[in-house]
């Protein structure tokens, strides 16, 4: 399933389904009035976020929205109420799932679409999330735990209908759902009118019958039949004439009505690429990790070709930059001869040509087009991958010169290794050895990647950006910052007993 990213789609967009080959998913479908909508909402607020929309519109949906009450929900609150479902698809979407799952063993005669039309039925109403409290979790959070439980409850009533026959089905539905089953089917509203009418004069009339050794109330008899029959005459504005053979009929069509209410499915739309069956639910979060892994690394793999084709003075901007955190006003002296501006334009130009890269990917694979509010906040969230992407070639220096001094190695788990009282122990281990000692062959270790870090920048970048004491101070917080987060510092107290029993008994001479 295709993630929503940005909050435009997530508030005005709906899953679209195949009921005939039961895909609870094929695509989003864009409300067009829900969209105009929350693109005037964005013009009056660009910085609000998903949860507050989340909130506000819960809040607008909940007012004249009970339908319980005979009010007649307000254009204000009808639009919120779909921006609100809209913004559960989702969550209808893996709940449905989960709940089919659960449903295997009890043999119903219930499909994925099935499930997932019924949790969009019970996430359209505002009631539901009554009792949502925002200092306790989140509006998602909250709605997926009640989608599943008011589906789940729902379907256990369908189970209490299951033990009545057609005729007990008929005496026992509210007159509320009777109509709502009618709605739903394909049914001519002159004859919905006339099936109301002769379901009215079917309650009235009937009198429970039982067969004898049965429990189960049975049909209605022939001479039933025509006091219904004579009943729906005189109630009828036409004063209609009417069979009992029609009435009964017409009470068929209401029963089929009723079952079929329970299994709503949407029929398959032409020139759709159908994506992905869900055939191994129970698998489901693993197979959502692995999607948003597959995301990422199509993402990654367009950033790392747009990178990749920057001009080589952008690319040793970039490295210094965020690589090393140089500052730009260092750079532009020591490296360009410009002004800091300078520096600050150049790097901007190339984030724009990284930045319209990942939209025109955007465009082509998802048919998303990045508005400029958009571009700003990934330009944001780009800083950390720039950060990590162009510190790899300092880290691999330093790993390739660290890995030839296997002695050093060694100290440096003991200062940096993920346990407690690392130095501490090692100096129970050997106390003839102090701690300062042990601190003074670090400072070596640091001082000799130091000069080889300097040594690196002035052969590859420039020899008076080397010199320059900001960039030395620079250099000695990213060596620091290597030395905690080296492969060798995810090291268990237990890794060290038994490097303190082998390694160290040998090594400590060289420390």
């Amino acid at each position: 399933m295709r993630k929503r990213i940005t909050l435009e789609a997530k508030f005005s967009t709906f899953i679209e389904v195949d009921g005939v080959k039961d895909y609870p998913y094929i695509g989003w479908i864009s409300d067009n009035t829900l969209k105009i909508n929350i693109k005037k909402i964005f013009e009056t607020d660009p910085q609000i976020n998903e949860q507050y929309l989340s909130i506000y519109f819960y809040k607008i949906a909940q007012q004249n929205h009970n339908s319980e009450n005979g009010k007649i929900p307000n254009l204000q609150s009808l639009i919120a109420s779909h921006h609100l479902s809209a913004y559960l698809e989702e969550n209808c979407y893996y709940q449905a799932l989960k709940i089919y799952q659960k449903l295997q063993p009890y043999n119903y005669n219930m499909t994925k679409v099935d499930v997932f039309l019924m949790a969009r039925e019970v996430a359209a109403n505002p009631e539901t999330f009554k009792d949502y409290n925002s200092s306790i979790s989140s509006f998602k959070t909250y709605a997926g735990c009640k989608i599943y439980q008011k589906v789940i409850d729902r379907l256990r009533q369908g189970r209490e209908q299951e033990k009545y026959s057609d005729t007990g089905l008929l005496r026992n539905i509210s007159i509320t759902k009777f109509k709502e089953s009618l709605n739903l089917a394909d049914i001519k509203e002159e004859e919905k009118r006339r099936c109301l009418l002769a379901w009215q004069c079917f309650k009235k009339k009937y009198v429970p019958t039982q067969k004898q050794g049965s429990k189960q109330l049975q049909p209605p008899s022939e001479k039933d039949l025509e006091g219904f029959a004579k009943l729906y005459q005189k109630l009828s504005p036409e004063k209609e004439k009417i069979t009992g053979q029609e009435i009964k009929r017409l009470l068929d069509i209401c029963l089929q009505a009723l079952k079929r209410s329970r299994k709503r499915t949407f029929i398959s739309l032409d020139g759709i690429d159908i994506e992905k069956d869900w055939e191994n639910v129970a698998n489901n979060d693993h197979i959502y990790q692995q999607e948003r892994l597959e995301l990422q690394q199509q993402i990654h793999t367009v950033l790392v070709d747009v990178i990749q084709s920057l001009p080589d003075e952008a690319k040793k901007l970039f490295e210094l930059v965020f690589g090393l955190n140089i500052s730009q006003e260092d750079v532009g002296k020591y490296l360009l001869g410009c002004h800091q501006s300078s520096v600050g334009r150049r790097i901007q130009t190339q984030r724009k040509k990284i930045l319209q890269a990942v939209g025109i990917w955007s465009q082509n694979n998802w048919q998303i087009t990045l508005n400029s509010e958009q571009l700003k906040v990934m330009d944001k969230e780009l800083e950390p991958y720039l950060e990590n992407y162009f510190r790899t070639p300092f880290v691999e220096f330093l790993t390739t010169k660290i890995e030839g001094m296997p002695d050093k190695i060694s100290l440096c788990r003991i200062f940096y290794g993920q346990c407690e009282s690392k130095v501490s122990l090692f100096l129970q281990q050997y106390p003839k050895i102090s701690e300062d000692d042990l601190k003074k062959k670090l400072a070596e270790v640091k001082q000799n990647l130091q000069i080889e870090l300097e040594k690196y920048v002035a052969d590859n970048y420039s020899k008076s950006l080397a010199k320059s004491e900001s960039v030395k101070q620079k250099v000695t917080v990213f060596i620091e910052n290597y030395l905690k987060n080296a492969p060798y510092a995810n090291f268990s107290l237990q890794d060290l007993s038994k490097l303190l029993n082998n390694t160290l008994s040998v090594g400590v001479n060289g420390v």
